[in-house]
């Protein structure tokens, strides 16, 4: 049985890179990755943009310049890295005056694009000697660990300046005008969604074509499991074209390892709502991390859509050329498991699985404010960079964390490692219609990788599926908290019926997971659990479309079809009454986030494979 920590009585945002050099994109590139002749998008013809929305809510002031949302977003962004300073505490004055040479440098030069403040951006230069002054009194203050409650209020205040505040205290981000009525118009508003905020043209010698995940909120860039998830709309909606040319333009990506990147910067010249230049990340084409590893799934909906093996020949290997790296690189007990090694490579980044890796004050985790988490990780990954220059197997080897703040992050999160090990059977069946031998190499991955789930991620004195984690003193823990994730086990061939069974009574109990409209990101029986976006951290109540899709293939997979029919009656009712938004609230069907959210455009999968469209 798992030695369990107790659990408390929880762009997603996503980081983006800063504006390029030229000169650097070629030479680094064909440093960094494989250009394969047949990755090349040119070889594969080019697709007509359609028209998409202005980017954010605003237009740019200047052709390559900010709007006064990435203005205003600067300022909050300003105010994060003093709460930074006090959730932290430096190991010496030295280590301190680098963290916040750092953090000014990209926030100065990442941003203004030459280095220059003019106009109403004398009004940043304000608040940078605001900063200032007040780290020299975090510096003191930081030391007694003393936690101002104020300046997270601030940040909440200021980055709270373009989202619409909902009578809930909910928050949304969006106009709101959508048709959803049935499920044959929800159809109709999906494909709106993504036609809007599909991007297409020419960047690093390669033709790209990918959705930016909404209109609203996100930067114009390419992230791993939002491409994915496209991937199956897309194909969903009848244009599989556009699917195959999403997920070409990710493996355009994929690097000499495997390793295909968490995002990708297609768009280097508009600025995006969070932009931390060179300090988060070693290139400024993609970012160190990678993310799920939903790519088989996105490739099989190709495949049923067009039975054409010339794809599969195409894209089975570079996948399988992924998971390998998945194996090879991230089981660091060579068990089965895979780790990540920071929250966004999971996407789920905020979950409550994550509070105690995360080091987040048992007070705070009921109800932790954005201000009081997110800074973690965004230390995590600055901390990655400056320490160890992203080097992933000096990171990942360590047998203790650096002084200083935060940098030691390796969990086994149970959902990654369900997808994961799920997806090696996915790929087998896939390379089952061309290469026998292929096949079974991925199906024996598969027995390995689920084995591993079912022998150390399942806690039998509570009867359910667990995430794990390595404590400071790289002992294996587990925490409890009991989240979506624990749900994702129904996509293993190798589950039992018991351990089947123990999991459709967490997701179809009322007070658990089956509320009005599921399924929440937390049980209701958590302390963790809270329906309403209110606090800026995503993942800590609401219901997601991804988590939703993942939870009905699970079902289907187990042949458990009432409750999948019931779950699609409830998820359309859902977005019948709310839109699509980036999140739902589980009681009510309120939006939240970023409005029209591609990977909520998921439900046309489902309604499409169970005839409700």
């Amino acid at each position: 049985m798992p030695t369990t920590a107790t659990s408390s009585p929880h762009p997603t945002d996503r980081a983006s890179p800063a504006n390029m050099e030229e000169g650097l994109l070629s030479q680094s590139v064909s440093k960094t990755r494989n250009m394969n002749p047949d990755a090349q998008g040119g070889s594969h013809g080019s697709l007509t943009p359609r028209p998409r929305a202005p980017y954010g809510w605003l237009p740019q002031t200047e052709s390559q310049g900010w709007s006064r949302y990435d203005e205003c977003v600067v300022a909050s962004d300003l105010l994060c890295g003093i709460s930074i300073r006090l959730r932290l505490v430096a190991a010496s004055p030295v280590e301190d005056a680098v963290l916040v040479s750092a953090i000014l440098h990209g926030l100065i030069m990442g941003r203004s694009g030459h280095g220059k403040l003019r106009g109403r951006r004398k009004l940043l230069l304000s608040v940078l000697i605001v900063f200032l002054v007040i780290n020299g009194l975090i510096l003191v203050n930081a030391m007694q660990h003393r936690i101002p409650m104020a300046v997270a209020s601030v940040v909440g205040k200021v980055l709270s300046i373009f989202s619409t505040s909902l009578p809930d205290g909910g928050k949304a981000f969006g106009t709101g005008h959508q048709n959803t009525s049935n499920p044959a118009a929800i159809a109709t508003q999906a494909d709106a969604f993504l036609t809007n905020t599909l991007l297409t043209g020419e960047e690093y010698g390669f033709h790209y074509s990918f959705n930016q995940p909404s209109a609203y909120k996100y930067s114009p860039s390419q992230w791993l499991w939002d491409s994915g998830a496209a991937q199956i709309a897309w194909t969903a909606l009848g244009s599989h074209h556009l699917a195959t040319a999403d997920l070409r333009s990710l493996l355009n990506f994929q690097l000499e390892d495997g390793r295909v990147p968490e995002q990708i910067y297609w768009r280097p010249d508009k600025k995006s709502w969070y932009s931390p230049s060179p300090d988060l990340y070693s290139t400024k084409e993609y970012n160190d991390l990678t993310q799920m590893p939903v790519l088989p799934y996105s490739l099989r909906s190709i495949y049923a859509a067009t039975n054409d093996t010339a794809l599969l020949r195409e894209f089975v290997p570079k996948l399988v050329k992924f998971f390998k790296w998945w194996a090879r690189e991230r089981d660091l007990d060579s068990n089965g498991l895979v780790t990540i090694l920071h929250p966004w490579e999971s996407g789920i980044d905020l979950t409550p699985s994550y509070d105690e890796a995360l080091e987040v004050p048992e007070i705070n985790r009921p109800r932790p404010f954005w201000a009081i988490i997110y800074p973690q990780l965004i230390t995590l990954a600055l901390s990655y960079n400056w320490r160890y220059k992203w080097n992933q197997q000096t990171i990942l080897e360590r047998e203790k964390p650096a002084s200083g703040p935060l940098n030691w992050f390796k969990v086994q999160d149970i959902a990654v490692n369900s997808v994961y090990a799920s997806g090696w059977g996915v790929l087998g069946d896939l390379a089952a219609e061309y290469d026998f031998d292929l096949a079974m190499e991925c199906y024996t991955s598969q027995t390995t990788a689920e084995t591993a789930i079912l022998e150390n991620l399942y806690d039998e004195e509570r009867g359910h599926f667990v995430t794990g984690y390595k404590d400071r003193e790289n002992k294996q823990r587990f925490y409890p908290v009991r989240t979506v994730e624990m749900l994702f086990p129904l996509l293993l061939k190798s589950i039992s019926k018991p351990q089947v069974r123990e999991i459709l009574k967490y997701l179809t109990d009322d007070s658990e997971f089956w509320t009005e409209y599921p399924v929440p990101t937390v049980s209701r029986a958590q302390p963790e659990y809270n329906p309403i976006l209110n606090t800026d951290a995503l993942w800590r109540g609401p219901v997601w479309g991804f988590t939703n899709w993942f939870v009905m293939e699970g079902l289907e997979k187990q042949n458990e079809l009432g409750v999948l029919g019931e779950l699609m009656d409830k998820w359309i009712a859902m977005v019948q009454k709310g839109g699509i938004w980036e999140m739902y609230n589980p009681e009510t069907a309120v939006g939240y986030g970023a409005e029209g959210l591609g990977m909520s455009c998921l439900i046309v999968d489902w309604m499409k494979r169970l005839g409700r469209i």
